[in-house]
């Protein structure tokens, strides 16, 4: 794996400082034609970007007709594009209806991002952070979607498919199988180092990169706002792509309430001790099989 590939696509992880990496590493990057997500993401105007999203996270759309336009995005760019969504990889919660996003597995997104891509030159980049603070990021972030579900904490980490990309030995399975010798894992200390390379491209940040997306801690546990409606987020969406400083504010103004997420006690982190061993020694044994060779 060596060389600057006509098109990245960057898939998370979420909670791998993925924002971070899109906000300061990927967007305003001169070397790169940036194609990715926006936050919030009402702000996402790019035109190729909004239908690939719709068809990948959804099946909106004609595959054809995408890569099409995607190959003609490429091909009429400078330097290379950069697709990034970390949506894209998350796997189905449970307790939504099947038209509903998050009822989407991850392999029938990973799927359709395949047959998108399907013989042009691109490399796919994985951002990997530790299990333990991975996971219980995740249960922190989407906290509204496992409301819905009835399944234990530790039968969600071990088996539910939502957190399926958090079980690293398993996602590398994945991922190899469908685009061998091209998937590309990043640290997550790197990116919060401001220092990433990969096969192509590199990114050195000039000053201290800035934790995007904390949350408040307390003795017990982490405090989660879960918001229960925006009623401006119609107008907002209408005139993001004018005003988007406004579009931000007024999508910012909502309805909600926040809950402590306690800390996971002993007994669960011992029930998922073994799970953790093997993420983490696949997650190191991945981003050890990214030789300096390969990151020129």
């Amino acid at each position: 794996m060596s060389g600057q590939p006509s098109l990245y696509l960057h898939i998370g992880l979420p909670k791998t400082a993925t924002t971070t990496l899109q906000l300061h590493g990927f967007r305003n990057h001169p070397d790169l034609d940036y194609a990715g997500t926006h936050l919030p993401r009402i702000l996402n105007r790019d035109p190729l970007f909004n239908l690939l999203s719709a068809y990948v996270m959804r099946g909106e759309g004609q595959v054809m007709d995408i890569r099409k336009r995607l190959i003609e995005r490429v091909e009429s760019s400078s330097c290379p594009l950069m697709i990034s969504e970390e949506n894209f990889i998350i796997g189905a919660f449970d307790g939504y209806p099947a038209s509903h996003p998050f009822s989407q597995t991850r392999a029938d997104k990973l799927s359709r991002l395949y047959d998108l891509v399907q013989g042009m030159d691109f490399l796919v980049l994985v951002s990997l952070r530790p299990f333990s603070a991975s996971v219980f990021s995740a249960f922190v972030e989407y906290q509204e979607q496992w409301q819905r579900s009835s399944r234990s904490i530790l039968d969600t980490v071990k088996t539910g498919d939502a957190m399926g990309m958090y079980r690293t030995a398993e996602l590398r399975k994945e991922l190899d199988a469908l685009w061998p010798d091209k998937v590309v894992p990043i640290a997550f200390e790197d990116i919060v180092a401001g220092e990433v390379s990969i096969p192509g491209f590199s990114w050195q940040a000039d000053k201290p990169v800035p934790n995007t997306r904390q949350h408040t801690k307390t003795e017990r546990g982490v405090l989660r706002e879960i918001v229960s409606g925006r009623p401006f987020l119609r107008l907002a969406r209408s005139i993001g792509g004018a005003s988007p400083s406004l579009a931000r504010r007024l999508w910012s103004i909502r309805t909600s309430r926040t809950v402590e997420v306690k800390f996971w006690g002993e007994d669960l982190r011992d029930s998922l001790a073994t799970l953790e061993q093997a993420s983490d020694a696949a997650r190191r044994s991945w981003l050890e099989s990214a030789t300096p060779t390969e990151q020129q």
